[in-house]
């Protein structure tokens, strides 16, 4: 059971560490939308910033926050594991949290149609292609939704340092 518990630490030390990385790569990829959205506001043409912008906060943020979230699933440190009230703040909020993501993907969903459909006259399979893609572009929001919930039913299940599972 030693071994298992050490090798979730590396590991969990591995996810924190790539999203380290990731949000280091966000912060500068925000950066280089700076020269976009300052094109967009002397020519209008905002291409560039929107697509920077719906790529920045519906894949590559929330990219970021699976890795953080799945690294500390793995193995949470002990200031969540502290008191139970405590764990019950902080479950409470990540169930919460995970609402967020969810609209945010159903609104991509919703506004993808709507905009095929009545701006493009889009229908039948055409319907169905935009669907699957922003399906694709909204799967890391779905992703984080469900480490929200599953972070929170495994900090929920933690006691001290270990599993109820284990004990």
């Amino acid at each position: 059971m030693k071994e298992v518990m050490k090798m979730r630490r590396i590991i969990a030390r591995g996810l924190l560490g790539m999203a380290l990385l990731a949000l280091a790569g966000d912060l500068l990829f925000a950066w280089k939308l700076i020269p976009a959205y300052q094109k967009m506001q002397r020519t209008g043409d905002g291409a560039g910033f929107g697509l920077g912008l719906t790529f920045l906060l519906f894949l590559f943020l929330p990219l970021t926050l699976d890795l953080a979230l799945a690294g500390l699933l793995l193995d949470p440190p002990a200031w969540l594991r502290g008191t139970r009230a405590m764990r019950a703040g902080v479950c409470g909020g990540a169930l919460a949290g995970a609402i967020v993501p969810l609209l945010a993907a159903v609104g991509l969903q919703v506004r993808g149609l709507w905009g095929a459909y009545h701006l493009y006259r889009q229908r039948d399979w055409a319907l169905v292609v935009v669907f699957l893609q922003n399906l694709a572009l909204s799967l890391p929001l779905l992703a984080l939704a469900a480490l929200l919930v599953l972070g929170a039913v495994r900090l929920w299940t933690v006691r001290g340092g270990e599993d109820r599972e284990s004990q």
